[in-house]
């Protein structure tokens, strides 16, 4: 009894690991609202502002800050990975550290996954983590 026990544990864990696909641009549209920010390097949040980032079909994202908001534009890759082009920002005013430290983790991010209706965007910088809005 134990045998078939363990062979169904390793079926199903074998089912659920071995599913996973690469993110599609549908799956990304929409605008996601960050929920939580692991920089490499300590920074803290001044103020409860909410900070977004909007990707769109024709490969176009857009960045809102504190005061200012950014334009770029991503290309997927197999794999999960995640090509993000250098963003160009209106200079309104001034944006805290830690929305500056957001910028720099999503310009950095090579990885992007999406697991219950949550984004996750790593790269050298750091990793932000995203909920749908």
């Amino acid at each position: 009894m134990k045998k078939v026990i363990y062979f169904i544990l390793f079926f199903l864990f074998l089912t659920f690991t071995s599913c996973t696909k690469d993110v599609q641009t549908d799956d990304i549209t929409g605008t996601w609202k960050l929920t939580e920010l692991h920089p490499n390097k300590d920074v803290s949040r001044e103020k409860d502002n909410v900070y977004t980032i909007q990707f769109d079909t024709d490969n176009s994202i857009k960045m809102q800050l504190d005061a200012n908001d950014c334009w770029s534009t991503y290309e997927l890759k197999d794999d999960n990975k995640i090509l993000i082009g250098n963003f160009a920002c209106t200079e309104v005013c001034c944006d805290t550290e830690y929305a500056l430290e957001f910028l720099n983790i999503v310009t950095s991010a090579t990885e992007i996954s999406i697991r219950f209706g949550k984004m996750t965007l790593k790269g050298d910088k750091g990793k932000a983590e995203l909920k749908r809005q």
